[in-house]
């Protein structure tokens, strides 16, 4: 059971950022073609943006499961963390179309070990009937993350 809300809160908003990892592009992949246009099959390209997070997140997770069972839960979701910010800023500070490609498959990574190592945290957590309710409850924070990273991500835009 988790010793305070603190750590409750900080799960529940932990489990928003798989959803921001890609609901927060969709509105700027039109500026990103138009950005990149010289680039041929721009079009198809720009909306690898996309997809390669969800890719790496579905090959890795089963890595990044391995690893939060050898190390330990909280260093994998640190490290996760780490690689969300930087993957997920890298069309920030980059100005080359593959390279923020390869920043979004280290974002994936990065989604990957914090979506398992939260997860695990929760079953560490909590007994039976208290993580019902909690991923009840993380079910409903993620898709109000949903709804207000989709606004935000238009608006930046």
């Amino acid at each position: 059971m988790p010793q305070n809300k603190k750590v409750e809160f900080a799960l529940l908003l932990v489990a928003t950022l798989g959803i921001m990892s890609g609901i927060t592009i969709v509105s700027s992949l039109p500026l990103i073609s138009k950005t990149f246009a010289n680039i041929p099959h721009i079009e198809f390209l720009s909306k690898l943006m996309l997809t390669i997070p969800s890719i790496i997140i579905a090959l890795f997770s089963p890595i990044a499961g391995i690893i939060s069972d050898r190390f330990g839960r909280l260093k994998p979701l640190f490290v996760g963390i780490v690689l969300f910010v930087v993957g997920g800023s890298s069309g920030f500070y980059l100005h080359d179309f593959y390279i923020i490609l390869i920043g979004r498959a280290i974002l994936g990574i990065g989604v990957a070990l914090i979506m398992t190592a939260s997860t695990a945290l929760i079953g560490d957590y909590f007994s039976q009937e208290k993580r019902h309710q909690f991923m009840a409850k993380q079910g409903m924070v993620v898709a109000l993350g949903g709804i207000l990273f989709i606004s935000s991500g238009g608006l930046l835009a």
